[in-house]
This record gives structure tokens, C-alpha cells and sequence, in this order.
């Protein structure tokens, strides 16, 4: 899906080198990988953008692997509206966390002491971001896929007869499949 994004630079962030062995093989060949180590959210976040800005890119967007159901559309259009300021874009889940965030400059203040828990972490980065003088814009909720439930109810809405316009048919197609036939 964001290999449709017109994206200069792409890198997909693992927590240690075996995970990026593994990731080279399915990876194209054109993404690069880079291990951002870490013990919370917030500093694999900092690590991640610190390889990406380190690329000379002119903004940097980590984009978690919890949420299948997010717009190109409003991904695109979030991410020009950040390369016009400094800014910051978030994309909060259901559950309180983030499927997008990304800035326009490294800010090393925006992780410093910063709590990144779940509950009220949309709200706690604005109002830190408003304290840096920092923009910011937030994305459309979507749901997260998490447990055996939250699967359930995703291939469900996936190969339903209410699917997404266009049926995404790739991942219909792969949801219709034996792996997946526990979650029906």
C-alpha cells in the first residue's frame, strides 16, 4: 500500500538484526531497513526518525504496522500539508496509540521526559507540540487490529458484502485464503 505513495526514501524499522534478515527477503528492493533497538514506543519513534532525517529527507513519517484500514488519500494530503511548516502529523488509533507520526525537523525536545502511553497520547503531544511552537495536524481515527477479535471483525469487513469501494482485492484475496480461515 505505501509503495504507492510518491516517497523518496523508504525504510521499514525492526527491532533487532534478526528481524531485519527476515525483512530483506520479503522487502522490494528499493526499501531499506534499519534496526531502531529500543525499550519504549517513544524511543524506537526518536530512532526511527533520526536514521530517517539522517537520510536528508525533508520530512520523516513512521507508519506502524497495527492498522490496515488507513487512507492513502488523507496520508497523502497529510503529509504535503507538513512539508510546508514545522510540523508534526499524528494518526491516532482506537486504542489510544498512533499509525502515523511524523515530522518536518528532528525535535529532540518533543521525546525528552514524554509519557507515551495509550490513554490521552493524542491530546499530551499536541499540547506538548503547542508548548514547542510546533503545528500539528491529526488524522482520521482507525481501528487497530490487535487481538483474535479485532482480526475477526477486520476480514469480515474486508470480504463482506459491504467491503471498502475498489475491495482491495489483493487483500480480500489473501483473507479468503486457508490462513486465514480461522477468523471467519
Amino acid at each position: 500500500m505505501l509503495t504507492l505513495l510518491p516517497m523518496g526514501y523508504r525504510a521499514v524499522l525492526c527491532e533487532s538484526d534478526a528481524d531485519r534478515d527476515t525483512l530483506k527477503k520479503a522487502l522490494p528492493p528499493r526499501w531499506q531497513i534499519a534496526t531502531t533497538g529500543g525499550s519504549s514506543f517513544g524511543s524506537k519513534l526518536e530512532v526511527g526518525l533520526e536514521h530517517l532525517f539522517g537520510q536528508g529527507v525533508e520530512a520523516a513519517g513512521i507508519v506502524t504496522n497495527d492498522s490496515p484500514l488507513v487512507s492513502l488519500d488523507e496520508l497523502y494530503e497529510g503529509f504535503m500539508w507538513l512539508t510546508k511548516r514545522r510540523g508534526l502529523l499524528l494518526g491516532p488509533t482506537s486504542s489510544g496509540g498512533l499509525y502515523v507520526f511524523a515530522l518536518t525537523h528532528p525535535e529532540p525536545a518533543l521525546f525528552k521526559d514524554f509519557d507515551w502511553t495509550p490513554d490521552g497520547l493524542v491530546d499530551r503531544l499536541k499540547h506538548h507540540a503547542r508548548e514547542l511552537k510546533i503545528d500539528t495536524q491529526v488524522l482520521a481515527t482507525v481501528p487497530e487490529v490487535e487481538t483474535a477479535e479485532d482480526l475477526k471483525r477486520f476480514v469480515k469487513e474486508m470480504t463482506g458484502p459491504n467491503k471498502p469501494i475498489g475491495g482491495l482485492p489483493a487483500t480480500t484475496a489473501l483473507m479468503a485464503g486457508s490462513d486465514f480461515a480461522f477468523a471467519k
